[in-house]
């Protein structure tokens, strides 16, 4: 389940199509937030089935818990609560749900839709699989495979008396019974203020669901800003969960993230240009803006803060700053300011598969000694104003990687 590989779920945009169709050899599968399955249904199924990768819909349940003005409730979420059935579409117009709002057999029913959802997809969702499939070259097939695994519904809990834990944990558990022979993956949505003391506990009942993976999801965890302590029990977190022997995977993160390959974790989703972290209540959408990935600091830039590093930065530093692609831009005088953000999005995906080589290839101890060298060289560079604070994260990594 998920691969075997330190791998890399892409969270599925619309308007980043010509990203997963041109780099389809960097990425492993395929997160489809159950908003665009939605509001795009036919053309969201007709690409992601043709991509003939993995797959799975993320239902973003968490979204009908958070408090936002009913006034800026779009088709979209409509469409989303009618998936989720009675409980969640009886009240989506008037307020935030809550876990009194589950009668009688409602949550089975809420659950039961969403597992149908996505095990019918496949089907219900390939009126454009023809166009999409000239497009990769190659001729529409009768049938496409489904899902690589189910995801309930979940729900975010901010400690195990959050009445939301239990609700999260019936979902779960009604979910994987429902499936059928589909492998299932339940969902621990909690914020990293989730007291410590309660994480085994949280860890064991999660564990014991007759599911066959986990998905860890600690919300708004911005790994480039956390701090060590923060930092230190993520890691712990995840060492808890890989002991239990099912495959986890962190729905969303960026290098810190991955490097937790050498403590068990799987696989972790982002987006092409965003998604390191998220707020499961965000409701208002958006895309990617325009930033460069500055490989050396495993963290996006600005792109004028990107220019004025690598402009100050020694030509014989002997750190990864660029890629061939943004070498060849430069190179025609260009600069990372004139860059269009194709070209900006492509150099990401560039650098994050080659970020996935080298923690393939090699240990803790190397990996760390890798953030070390660059520490130094940015610890002894005379940066203007605030941009010595660009590369600070590398320290607070270091420290919670030290008992690793």
């Amino acid at each position: 389940m998920y691969g075997e590989n330190a791998g890399q779920y892409l969270t599925y945009q619309h308007n980043t199509q010509a990203f997963f169709r041109d780099h389809r050899e960097k990425y492993d599968g395929i997160i489809v937030p159950l908003s665009i399955a939605t509001a795009f249904r036919h053309g969201t199924g007709g690409f992601i089935l043709t991509l003939k990768k993995p797959f799975a819909i993320d239902p973003r349940t968490p979204l009908f818990q958070a408090r936002f003005s009913r006034d800026d409730l779009r088709p979209t979420h409509l469409a989303m609560a009618e998936i989720h059935g009675s409980a969640v579409a009886d009240v989506i117009e008037d307020r935030e749900l809550r876990p009194g709002d589950f009668s009688a057999g409602s949550l089975e029913e809420m659950v039961e839709g969403v597992v149908e959802f996505q095990q019918t997809f496949a089907e219900t969702s390939k009126e454009k699989v023809g166009r999409y499939a000239r497009l990769l070259g190659e001729s529409p097939e009768d049938s496409y495979e489904g899902p690589a695994f189910i995801i309930p519904p979940y729900f975010i809990f901010e400690d195990t008396s959050d009445p939301w834990y239990d609700v999260s944990l019936r979902a779960a558990r009604h979910g994987s019974e429902c499936a059928g022979g589909d492998d299932v993956a339940a969902v621990m949505h909690f914020p990293i203020s989730l007291p410590e003391a309660e994480m085994g506990d949280v860890v064991e009942e999660y564990a014991h669901l007759p599911c066959q993976g986990l998905i860890l999801y600690v919300n708004i965890f911005q790994e480039g800003q956390q701090a060590v302590a923060d930092l230190s029990y993520y890691v712990r977190i995840v060492r808890l969960l890989a002991e239990t022997g099912k495959p986890v995977m962190a729905l969303f993160g960026g290098y810190f993230t991955a490097i937790l390959r050498t403590q068990g974790l799987r696989v972790f989703s982002n987006g092409v240009g965003y998604g390191e972290y998220r707020d499961s209540g965000y409701h208002a959408g958006g895309q990617a803006w325009k930033r460069y990935y500055l490989p050396a600091l495993h963290r996006y830039l600005p792109v004028l803060d990107a220019e004025a590093v690598l402009d100050l930065l020694p030509d014989d530093s002997d750190l990864w700053l660029t890629t061939p692609l943004i070498d060849e831009a430069l190179e025609a005088g260009g600069s990372l300011h004139g860059l269009d953000q194709a070209t900006l999005l492509s150099h990401f995906m560039e650098c994050r598969d080659q970020e996935l080589q080298n923690i393939r290839e090699q240990d803790i101890n190397e990996l760390r000694e890798e953030l070390e060298n660059t520490a130094d060289v940015f610890d002894d560079v005379p940066l203007l104003g605030d941009m010595g604070r660009h590369h600070d994260h590398l320290s607070r990594w270091l420290e919670a990687l030290e008992s690793v």
